[in-house]
């Protein structure tokens, strides 16, 4: 969906919303996600290229942001939040049951996919949620995050 910030009466930019998933199972999940040094600086630079950035999730998550393009909600209930998220242009996250869900509407996405299980070796998107219109990141156990460039410039293209 397509916002407009308030900069000028006389003259509305358009800003593209993307929603961020960033940490799974709760925040407990820390192999499951690319940790907090990765998603500060994709919502940094998300920002910097003129994106909204709807962060969901649990409560407790920390903030990643205190430009006035970043907005916390994780206060919401859960499916309250699957439906915000649904009205983004793109869903970024990890191998969450939040990713999961927005896989069944076949929303726009990047998975950023670990193999984080004990003995993973073989079919590493496995754990990849089912979702035709998303591309998945692999990043191997061990790695605390994929390229942030790599993210950003998947995010571009798949939003275009």
């Amino acid at each position: 969906s397509v916002g407009y910030c308030r900069q000028d009466d006389a003259k509305k930019e358009k800003i593209k919303n993307i929603a961020i998933q960033p940490f799974c199972g709760y925040g407990k999940g820390l192999n499951r996600s690319p940790d907090i040094y990765f998603w500060y600086h994709l919502v940094i630079n998300l920002i910097q290229l003129g994106y909204n950035i709807h962060h969901y999730g649990f409560v407790n998550e920390p903030v990643l942001s205190h430009d006035h393009r970043y907005n916390k909600l994780t206060h919401l209930p859960f499916f309250e939040q699957i439906k915000a998220a649904l009205d983004s242009e793109i869903i970024i996250g990890g191998d969450s049951g939040f990713m999961w869900a927005v896989g069944g509407y076949s929303h726009k996405a990047v998975q950023l996919i670990t193999n984080w299980l004990p003995n993973h070796h073989k079919n590493l998107l496995s754990l990849a949620p089912i979702n035709v219109n998303a591309e998945n990141i692999f990043y191997p156990k061990g790695k605390k995050y994929p390229s942030i460039e790599l993210a950003i410039e998947t995010i571009i293209k798949k939003i275009s």
